[in-house]
């Protein structure tokens, strides 16, 4: 049920992907894996190192969502207060104009936008959440 001065936007409307690649070795920075990020509740159980990393990563800054694309329906998401990098097997979203970031968490952590991820996922032992 949508309120009716509530306007409707696609996800690719209010949120891109951030695809900043980073390499390896490259200088030391706080690292989030999937294992860091705790299931269902926002928030991370651990920080990583990046030197400890040996494949590409995402760059992630301050504020934006970090969604785990494995498994949605773990509903790994965290939103960071720093810089840092991540495993390629997780999104890096960045809000667009049109929505604040914090809104755009909550709308990403939501039990509907979780329902949506699983079933638009591939994969069968470990499906992942593909963004489109």
């Amino acid at each position: 049920m949508t309120h009716k001065r509530w306007q409707t936007y696609k996800l690719g409307e209010i949120a891109e992907l951030r695809k900043e690649h980073v390499a390896p070795k490259g200088k030391r920075q706080p690292y989030i894996g999937l294992e860091h990020i705790e299931p269902q509740n926002l928030r991370l159980k651990g920080i990583g190192d990046s030197q400890d990393v040996i494949s590409n990563k995402y760059k992630f800054y301050n504020g934006d969502i970090l969604y785990g694309k494995l498994r949605p329906y773990f509903k790994k998401v965290y939103q960071p207060k720093f810089e840092g990098v991540c495993s390629t097997d997780i999104y890096v979203i960045k809000n667009k104009e049109t929505i604040d970031r914090t809104l755009l968490f909550y709308l990403v952590a939501s039990e509907k936008f979780t329902n949506i991820a699983n079933s638009g996922s591939s994969g069968t032992r470990m499906p992942r959440a593909v963004w489109s």
